[in-house]
């Protein structure tokens, strides 16, 4: 995911100098929001099938979740390229289609550790959490605020006069935003431990 998100924010930053990278941001706007989806999976997976957990996300089947994602992404690309570019409306609005689209995976993700959590309370049979239940809500709900204040603060950007001090704000606010999606989790962790 770090990995990710580095090339993310190079082809961000250099979007017009070489023009594959248009494709590799475009293509990222896709992949990164359904790895989220199945790191979240992976997380319930260990709660609800932890006997089976092992056999679930051994290193060949997490790497064939990987390419079926990466595929999912490469076609999504393609449709969007080959298909919507002909659609003056979907042109114009492509960055919404996006968000749109980035905000419902990453809250899908923070629903399913919302559930897991839940469940993992239901089959313990107490209404206390314990320090493993604080520690992923914690993790799911910084990631998640995190990804949604980056997809906020590009949505205020492209609303304000280009140029203008605000605009800068929002996307430096954003650009931490989406740094901090990625290592504040991590830190919590380290920290909690």
């Amino acid at each position: 995911m770090y990995m990710s998100g580095c090339i993310y924010m190079f082809t961000t930053a250099h979007w017009g100098v070489v023009p594959t990278t248009a494709y590799l941001y475009i293509y990222f706007q896709f992949f990164l929001p359904f790895l989220s989806l199945l790191m979240s999976i992976n997380r319930f997976t260990a709660v609800i099938c932890w006997n089976q957990y092992s056999h679930i996300w051994q290193w060949k089947f997490y790497v064939l979740y990987l390419l079926i994602i990466m595929v999912i992404s490469s076609l999504l690309l393609h449709i969007f390229i080959y298909n919507l570019f002909g659609c003056s409306y979907c042109t114009a609005n492509h960055r919404y289609l996006f968000r749109i689209f980035k905000t419902t995976a990453y809250i899908m993700a923070f629903g399913i550790e919302v559930c897991t959590v839940g469940y993992r309370q239901r089959i313990k049979n107490v209404h206390t959490f314990d320090k493993y239940d604080v520690m992923l809500l914690m993790q799911a709900w910084l990631s998640t605020s995190c990804f949604l204040i980056n997809i906020g603060c590009n949505q205020i950007y492209d609303a304000l006069p280009a140029g203008s001090f605000f605009q800068n704000v929002a996307l430096f606010i954003s650009n931490c935003a989406f740094v901090s999606g990625f290592h504040l989790p991590c830190l919590y962790t380290f920290v909690k431990k």
